[in-house]
């Protein structure tokens, strides 16, 4: 099935091919937006609910125009997100623009958005083209969302941190002064060390961690004498109307991992109740 070959093509080397254009064909993205593309949706919800997102807390929360970037967007997988997390009265007012090198499945996510009345409440842009790291970022970003597309960016071979430091200044020169950063990725220990690696790039360039740390020192899980790494690990139980597909692909999921960062330019606030979603 579909969704086997995926799943195998996105556990591949970094370097794979197969991985770097798995969203190419039809039947691969109809495999994506249906087996993978909820459990990508629910990492964020996990996230968001650990660290809310600051735009959509206290006096932010007015209805106001809300500029949201996601890079890497695929089927809108930041969007849809949000929209479960913050409902359609949450998101009035916000401008989304989703940056996705394949066309085909940015068409999946504004079929998704339409269909679920999003484009009622959201102003969606999508932009068919691929993310050039020496873009000049241009500031006024009030949310970025990077789900499931730092891996691109990471060295191929080995440890260089090149393309990290320049992913890390365009993000700091795309953001607000109030702007602030999601990224999520699925768990693994070259995800992790990008992060990591990420993470401390994004500090000396003068922005705040909010999550999963708060501390401002160099992460010690980079230290190479130690064997552990940065993420989380969480136990699951497939939703009944997610039970068919899932058994026909037979892929054994009982627990979901990833990686995360919440930083921002804003000082990190007081923390706050956790709030369920809206959907």
């Amino acid at each position: 099935m579909e969704a086997n070959i995926l799943s195998q093509a996105l556990s591949k080397s970094r370097g794979s091919t197969v991985k770097q254009e798995y969203l190419e064909e039809k039947l691969t993205q109809a495999a994506y937006c249906s087996h993978f593309l909820p459990w990508n949706i629910y990492r964020l919800l996990l996230a968001w609910r650990s660290s809310p997102l600051r735009l959509f807390l206290g006096e932010s929360q007015e209805e106001q125009s809300r500029i949201i970037v996601d890079f890497g967007a695929g089927p809108m997988t930041g969007l849809l997100a949000l929209w479960v997390a913050q409902g359609n009265d949450g998101l009035k007012g916000a401008r989304y623009t989703a940056v996705e090198k394949q066309g085909e499945i940015l068409s999946w996510g504004r079929r998704l958005a339409k269909a679920l009345g999003i484009d009622r409440s959201v102003e969606i842009a999508p932009r068919h083209e691929v993310l050039d790291l020496d873009d000049s970022g241009g500031g006024g970003i009030d949310l970025l969302i990077v789900s499931n597309a730092f891996n691109e960016w990471l060295p191929q071979r080995g440890r260089s941190d090149e393309s990290i430091r320049s992913f890390a200044r365009l993000v700091s020169e795309s953001l607000s002064p109030q702007g602030e950063l999601t990224l999520m990725e699925p768990a693994s220990r070259v995800v992790g060390w990008g992060v990591m690696t990420l993470r401390n790039v994004l500090i000396e360039r003068g922005l705040n961690v909010f999550a999963p740390c708060t501390h401002h020192e160099r992460c010690p899980l980079l230290d190479p004498k130690l064997k552990s790494w940065c993420h989380f690990r969480v136990p699951i139980a497939v939703h009944n109307s997610h039970r068919p597909l899932a058994d026909m692909v037979r892929i054994d999921r009982e627990t979901l991992s990833y990686s995360y960062l919440h930083c921002g330019k804003g000082v990190a606030e007081p923390k706050v109740e956790k709030a369920s979603p809206a959907r």
